[in-house]
């Protein structure tokens, strides 16, 4: 430490996070799996939008590959113009009204509509990877005794 003391010391046990159990982290997944709610995602930026947009259609414009489709993307937002920009900013207006209202949905119902018109809570949309820990669970569960594989012998000549 800056004062000459060691990091073992009580004093100095402040500076330092303190470890968490097994047991604590099976506990803290446990809950997770029960508290599976889909939350809205964030609203896109101005650039996000046009960017994804740009990407998709220049993904073959030599010039992009020789400078990479990134930076290139990047310059071409840079030299253009706020009336260019317009079409982006309106898209992030309306998706930052998408996210606000699904957050209020979700603080008031417990649940939020999505784009398709489908419930946050609805099967399909718990996310993936929920459903493969649920599946991993299950199949332990009920795991049937497997029978041990006979070795094959094989003679040494």
């Amino acid at each position: 430490m800056d004062d000459g003391s060691k990091s073992t010391d009580e004093k100095n046990a402040h500076h330092f996070k303190e470890k968490k159990s097994k047991k604590d982290s099976k506990e803290k997944d446990e809950s997770e799996e029960e508290a599976q709610v889909l939350r809205p995602k964030n609203a896109q930026s101005a650039y996000s939008f046009f960017s994804s947009e740009f990407m998709k259609s220049h993904k073959d414009d030599a010039e992009a590959k020789d400078q990479g489709l990134m930076s290139y993307t990047a310059s071409k937002w840079a030299l253009m113009s706020d009336q260019d920009k317009v079409k982006y900013v309106k898209m992030h207006e309306a998706d930052v009204v998408r996210n606000e209202r699904q957050k209020k949905e979700l603080a008031e119902k417990g649940y939020f509509k999505l784009e398709n018109g489908s419930k946050s809570t609805d099967e399909q949309n718990i996310p993936k990877q929920k459903k493969v820990k649920k599946l991993i669970k299950k199949l332990e569960e009920s795991k049937v005794e497997e029978k041990p594989m006979k070795k094959k012998i094989v003679d040494k000549k």
